[in-house]
């Protein structure tokens, strides 16, 4: 059961955005929620760290400090 549009964006895509909302948020215990989800929607380390990367990117540039450290993608993948 999905509780999100799927025509438009699939899971894996839909995981990405959810991710690249929470972790400027600087919400680690709601990240570790969706991080698992990401994996269970069918998302890959990559994609995932891919994810992780650009979001830390943009948030370094607009200068949003994120002071909880989000999840190690690797302890999804094990």
């Amino acid at each position: 059961m999905y509780l999100a549009e799927m025509s438009i964006l699939g899971p894996v895509e839909t995981s990405q955005v959810v991710l690249g909302s929470l972790i400027p948020q600087d919400l680690p215990t709601q990240v570790r929620w969706h991080m698992r989800g990401f994996v269970r929607n069918g998302g890959n380390q990559e994609q995932m760290q891919y994810t992780v990367d650009i979001v830390n990117k943009i948030c370094k540039e607009m200068d949003i400090n994120i002071k909880t450290a989000i999840p190690s993608v690797s302890e999804f993948f094990e």
